[in-house]
Parts: C-alpha cells; structure tokens; sequence
C-alpha cells in the first residue's frame, strides 16, 4: 500500500491553489471544464475551472455572494450549470426556536458565467432545505431540471425548465423519496420510495415531464434500493434484499425483479440464517 501511494504521489500534481476548501468536483460533458463549489467558512461560490492538459487556465465565479452554494450539476450539452443557494452561515443564533432554511435553485450561463434563481423556497421550517437535495438535484434532458423538496411534509420530486417557471410535482403520495438517478437518455428518473408500502423500499420509474405517474419496476414483500440503467437503456438494476436474504444484484422488469448472481449464495443459506439467529 505504501508503494501504491508514493506511486500515486508521484504521478499527481495539484490542480489548483485557490484560497478556500474545494469540493463537489463535476466534469463537464467534453472534460475541458470543472465545476466546483469553494467553500470560504461562512460563506461558498460555485467556481467553473477551465482546464488544458492537466493545467488550470481560468477561473471563473458564478453570481458570487455572501451565501452558501451547493451541488453543481452540468446540463446534457454542457451549456448550462445548476446549484443550489442558501443563506450564509449565521453565528450566535438562538438554539430554541427552530430556524428555517430557505433555499433556492439556480442555473448559470456555462459561456457567459452570468447565473439567475429560477426556482426558491418558502420561508417555514417545512420549506427548509431537505436532508436528500445535494444528491437529488439532476439536469435531465431538454433544459429541464429536477430537484426534491418537503414543502408538502414529504421529500418529493419536482421538475423546472432550466429557464425558470411553474415546478411540477413528479412524485405526488404520502411517502418519501430517497434516492433518484437519470435514466440513460436523461427523459425519467429511476427512484427509490416506500410508495404504497410504508415498510419497504422499491424502485419506480417517472418521466421528467410529469406526463405520467411514477411506474412500480418492482414490488412485494422485498426490497430494493440504488437503481441504474443501462448505457443503451434497454435494462434496469438495483440492489434488492428480504428479510433473509443479504443485498444482491437484481434486473427489474414488469414489476417483479431477477436475481442475476444464482451462485452468489450457498444453497444452504436460508438455514444458516436460522441458526445463527436462533443461537
């Protein structure tokens, strides 16, 4: 391992020498720019690198503030960049009453640098930021955006054209949304909920345009959870489990799931699993 490090110090060189914390790299599209979040204390911007063999050329701010940025998200095209704003960090606030954290989405110009808020919360405890933004927020196909929010008491799914306007509620339901990924051709999103089973989670499938329902790829007395596609989109998988058996692989197709690692589990499994919990 030690000679795997020197090795790894020897062929690595810094990239950037910028004052703050880095974090939250995204490459864009063609692998010439990257999108990054510098954090400043109390404060953060999002920052597009642009990089020639290996070597920083440019740095570039987005609509630069005193708030905090998160999550940069490149579109398909790579002609656009979107990230989520709240305020500043506060010092000395009182501990008792709560406080919200209202929050807004944003999209930057990626030629002209130049960011507008296309999308922002309200300003109750309910409408603060969710848990699951940072990871929820995705730019799908056709300018358009998806990103999760509770104001409705539940982490659910909206989608937003880039340009700004009205957002539509994907993933309407008393249930919570966990995890959501694009699919391969960036028109739907794969996710996971406990979607009319308040004990499990399964996966379902939504098109960013809000068209239709989300639709069960699997359901049950299993779980599933950490759904991909194929590059060409012609399968789904995720990981899946039950109460006695550990997390596998599965291909879902017409609401049931496939397990496709047979010989990953020894026949006698499900014994052994009695007899260590009976002991």
């Amino acid at each position: 391992m030690d000679r795997l490090n020197r090795e790894y110090d020897r062929c690595s060189e810094q990239l950037t020498d910028i004052r703050g914390s880095v974090s939250s790299p995204q490459w864009s599209p063609d692998g010439t720019h990257l999108a990054v979040i510098v954090g400043r204390r109390d404060h953060s911007f999002t920052t597009v690198l642009d990089v020639k063999d290996g070597v920083l050329q440019t740095v570039h701010y987005l609509a630069p503030s005193t708030d905090r940025n998160l999550a940069p998200r490149w579109s398909p095209n790579g002609n656009q960049i979107a990230f989520l704003r709240v305020g500043g960090a506060e010092e000395k606030q009182t501990i008792i009453p709560l406080h919200p954290t209202p929050w807004s989405l944003w999209v930057a110009d990626a030629h002209t640098y130049e960011a507008s808020e296309i999308w922002k919360s309200g300003e109750s405890l309910r409408d603060s930021l969710p848990p699951f933004a940072p990871e929820q927020i995705l730019f799908a196909a056709n300018g358009t955006v998806v990103f999760s929010s509770e104001a409705d008491g539940r982490n659910h799914l909206y989608s937003i054209e880039s340009s700004g306007g009205t957002a539509k509620l994907l993933t309407p339901g008393d249930f919570d949304v966990e995890e959501a990924v694009l699919t391969a051709d960036g028109h739907s999103v794969l996710l996971s909920s406990n979607e009319d089973d308040v004990d499990r989670r399964h996966i379902w499938k939504v098109p960013v345009s809000g068209d239709s329902a989300p639709e069960a790829l699997a359901k049950g007395e299993t779980i599933e959870w950490a759904p991909i596609e194929t590059g060409d989109g012609k399968a789904v998988f995720s990981l899946g489990s039950t109460a006695i058996t550990p997390g596998l692989v599965y291909q879902l197709s017409g609401g049931s799931r496939q397990l496709i690692t047979k010989d990953a589990l020894p026949k006698d499994f499900h014994l052994l699993s009695w007899l260590c919990r009976s002991k």
